[in-house]
């Protein structure tokens, strides 16, 4: 009997390290990647563009995301002085009468002389 609980024990042992993988698996793809961007050759006919051409329609991109980034700011500050004024409304039974009164609330570097309060419906806008 204690043979067979050696056995059995010995044989659960190889098998638990025999049949584990210790070496990471080789078959995994590795993450993919971006390719790189070549400038289009100019058309027929068509002379390449200039540095300077170059250059202004990067900085345009760069301009309109700038500007997609400034929107956005301005909506996620927007949703933030909604909340506080619901939590204000919830907290009084009332409506700010004013920005100023949550400010508080609110992050201490936001400016709210961008937005427009209407403290009758409790609405904020920008500017």
């Amino acid at each position: 009997m204690k043979k067979s609980i050696h056995l059995f024990a010995a044989l659960t042992l190889f098998t638990t390290f025999a049949c584990t993988p210790t070496e990471k698996k080789a078959d995994v793809p590795p993450p993919p990647t971006a390719p790189l961007q070549q400038a289009a050759p100019a058309a027929p006919g068509e002379e390449p563009k200039t540095s300077g051409e170059i250059v202004q329609g990067y900085a345009s991109g760069l301009t309109g995301a700038a500007g997609k980034a400034r929107a956005a700011g301005a909506k996620v500050e927007i949703d933030a002085i909604g909340t506080a004024i619901r939590d204000y409304q919830f907290e009084n039974s009332k409506y700010p009468a004013s920005l100023d009164d949550i400010k508080d609330r609110l992050s201490p570097d936001m400016d709210l002389s961008k937005y427009v309060y209407h403290p009758d419906t409790g609405t904020v806008a920008p500017k």
